[in-house]
């Protein structure tokens, strides 16, 4: 089973598992501004067009529509907020206190996670073509301001970024900050393809590992 890390600074692993963000992105800044997407082809693999030349790159998603995927946390955050299967690994500090996995999710084993994702579609399109409706998957917030003390407003909600006191009057305009934080300065102007992956979240027991 692969595993899927997301970004804690703005708390999204906890808006994964709390069913609040339901879509994740690759951004495809190594294929360069210069390029087309022309289609899918056989093996799932999203094609390319550099240039205006003939040349294509195919790149493969890396989930497929219907897996299941980890949602990686290390396993101190798991001892510390009481999630882990005492039944199954009840050697969880002895076994497990002295590998990289206990400080760092990166190393941890993906059979061992309590949460999963499943994959409900995947698509690729250009970084700025991403719709307010799928800025709200990946996590921003959408809020109600005050009617009460506020009159006259051209909208009805604010959208907040995630892990930040940033709001904004657009789903879009509170993505942007996300995008930049994580993938470097500058990312939405060069308006990159991204491969964007919907799922949903789903909870399952932990397997013990012989």
């Amino acid at each position: 089973m692969k595993k899927r890390m997301f970004n804690d600074k703005f708390g999204l692993t906890y808006m994964v598992i709390q069913g609040k963000k339901t879509m994740t992105s690759d951004i495809l800044l190594e294929i360069g501004a210069e390029t087309e997407l022309v289609g899918t082809n056989e093996k799932g693999e999203f094609e390319f067009r550099i240039g205006s030349n003939y040349e294509t790159v195919a790149i493969k998603p890396k989930f497929k529509v219907g897996e299941v995927v980890a949602v990686a946390e290390s396993y101190e955050t798991l001892y510390d907020r009481d999630d882990w299967n005492y039944i199954d690994t009840p050697d969880l500090i002895d076994r497990w206190s002295n590998t990289p996995g206990w400080s760092n999710k990166m190393f941890v084993r993906s059979e061992l996670m309590p949460y999963q994702i499943r994959i409900k579609n995947v698509k690729c399109e250009r970084l700025q073509q991403i719709s307010d409706e799928d800025c709200i998957k990946e996590g921003v917030v959408k809020f109600p301001k005050n009617f009460a003390k506020e009159k006259n407003i051209r909208n009805k909600f604010i959208y907040l970024t995630p892990g930040t006191k940033l709001c904004f009057d657009s789903a879009r305009d509170a993505f942007l900050p996300i995008v930049e934080k994580i993938f470097g300065r500058g990312t939405w102007e060069k308006n990159p393809y991204r491969i964007a992956y919907e799922f949903r979240p789903t909870k399952f027991e932990f397997t013990l590992i012989k």
